[in-house]
């Protein structure tokens, strides 16, 4: 009942078609890991859902992460040292904009898939955001698209 918002991880994830899970009904799921937001200073949790289930997060965690099989093992150490801006103060306000963007796209999917709304074109848009955040090239997007749908491919079909 301390927090009204969570975030949920499995301890292994399917490779690439893994879905973080937000929650904001104080709801509690048993043999997870969760993330809750304590510091004033941090960014919301609806943006963090953002980043952790956008496809350059896909991409970094089958790179780095620890496979099993179809599998990635996610641990406290490795959710620590994913690459997420969490701090406010690091960024210009350009990019303090995009995050808000972020957080409001992420509360209309969640109202959308309450009413069970087809989400596709709201989930582009918000890996947009989230590439143009980290700052990644045309090229490197396309470098990303095509490693998760080849391997995907590989490892699913």
């Amino acid at each position: 009942d301390k927090y009204n918002e969570v975030i949920y991880i499995g301890y292994r994830i399917p490779r690439l078609v893994f879905n973080f899970t937000y929650v904001d009904d104080k709801t509690w799921i048993d043999n997870t890991y969760f993330i809750t937001k304590a510091k004033a200073t941090a960014f919301s949790l609806k943006y963090l859902i953002a980043v952790l289930n956008s496809d350059l997060m896909r991409y970094y965690i089958d790179l780095v992460g620890k496979k099993k099989e179809n599998e990635i093992e996610i641990g406290a150490t490795f959710l620590k040292n994913l690459p997420i801006i969490l701090r406010r103060g690091s960024l210009r306000e350009n990019k303090i904009n995009l995050i808000k963007k972020m957080e409001n796209l992420i509360s209309e999917i969640i109202k959308l898939e309450k009413i069970n709304e087809v989400i596709d074109e709201k989930l582009k848009i918000l890996n947009d955001l989230v590439y143009d955040l980290y700052d990644i090239t045309t090229e490197e997007k396309i470098l990303i698209k095509d490693y998760i749908s080849k391997t995907s491919a590989n490892l699913y079909y």
